[in-house]
């Protein structure tokens, strides 16, 4: 279950709108974005993924 004092801080990661909660998630009331919450947590994932890596790659770091 997902603390209803969660839902007083966390935001829509596309539209920074409060989430409303509905179980077993939370929607963004502006852009309507369903947030899964059936393992206990919202998955607060963007929709995109990002365009950049960060250089310190595992692979990468052990290299120098």
């Amino acid at each position: 279950m997902i603390s209803s004092s969660l839902f007083t801080v966390v935001r829509c990661p596309e539209c920074s709108v409060a989430l409303t909660p509905q179980p077993p998630g939370a929607v963004c009331p502006a852009c309507q974005r369903a947030f899964d919450g059936s393992r206990g947590y919202l998955d607060l994932r963007p929709l995109e993924a990002f365009a950049e890596q960060t250089k310190y790659l595992d692979e990468a770091l052990h290299v120098d």
